[in-house]
């Protein structure tokens, strides 16, 4: 009797633990006290009464770069009229532009019910996926894709445009398991790469990426800049390339050189016209 009692409370008590340490990790990053509710919103909610938008100090999207300098330079454009239908659950402001709360809900959990990251997204997905709640496929036209991505917008036969991608040759080849790849450079090549399932919780490892049949222009991916320059002294100290590049862990990524709502040509981070984003890096 006294060692089913004993398996019983001890069974609680590990329950109690776990839910006790899920709730001091999965914390609501946002979660304020009233008072601190001020430093974002004109007023503090009144419990008694409905819950309403509350009005903001200032733009949401200047709020938001407060603290996410960096996430922003990687983020979808915000503060500009969509020009495709957007779902309802999916806010724009008062002036029916895109902000940060449109894909963020902001005072959501960092993680999801199963430990996953939620990423505070209104959805419970992630990656392309995601995209496709407004970047959908031109039901008007057969086989045909219109994505709107910043300034750009394509359209462009759905499959056939990836079908030497995906069935001709692997395009990335990975050189180092053992140091992973960032995630955007894992979406990345979840579409280009062909080889590569989108969507999924992977890690890749560094590698080198191939953009022709014909072995040119290829470049590694994965690979610690520092590390690399030290070893090779035709590439610049990282203090000296231009902001726009950017690094992951310190490392190479494919949005280095790309951003996916660049309107430059090939979505560069900066125009290479005369070789001026390689030579960001490289001496010669």
């Amino acid at each position: 009797m006294k060692n089913k009692f004993f398996f019983i409370i001890s069974f609680f008590l590990i329950i109690a633990f776990y839910a006790i340490a899920y709730t001091v990790i999965n914390e609501v990053p946002h979660n304020y006290r009233l008072d601190e509710c001020l430093q974002c919103h004109v007023s503090i909610p009144d419990e008694g009464k409905k819950v309403r938008p509350m009005l903001f100090v200032d733009n949401i999207n200047r709020l938001c770069q407060r603290c996410h300098k960096d996430d922003i330079q990687l983020s979808h454009p915000v503060g500009m009229k969509p020009s495709m239908h957007i779902p309802a659950d999916m806010p724009l402001d008062e002036r029916g532009e895109l902000t940060c709360a449109t894909c963020h809900n902001i005072h959501q959990k960092r993680d999801d019910i199963l430990g996953e990251k939620t990423y505070l997204l209104r959805r419970n997905v992630i990656g392309k996926a995601f995209c496709m709640a407004c970047h959908r496929k031109d039901e008007d036209k057969k086989n045909v894709e219109t994505f709107s991505l910043g300034m750009r917008k394509i359209a462009r036969p759905s499959h056939r445009e990836f079908l030497t991608e995906a069935h001709g040759f692997k395009k990335y080849r990975v050189i180092d398991s053992s140091s992973p790849i960032d995630s955007i450079s894992v979406e990345c090549l979840g579409c280009h790469d062909g080889t590569i399932g989108a969507d999924t919780q992977v890690t890749i490892g560094a590698g080198i990426w191939q953009h022709s049949q014909q072995n040119a222009s290829s470049h590694p991916i994965g690979i610690d800049y520092a590390a690399a320059q030290t070893n090779n002294r035709t590439l610049r100290h990282m203090s000296e390339i231009n902001k726009a590049i950017k690094f992951f862990d310190g490392k190479i990524g494919c949005a280095s050189c790309h951003d996916p709502y660049s309107n430059i040509s090939t979505q560069l981070v900066m125009s290479n016209k005369w070789s001026a984003l390689c030579l960001e890096c490289h001496k010669k």
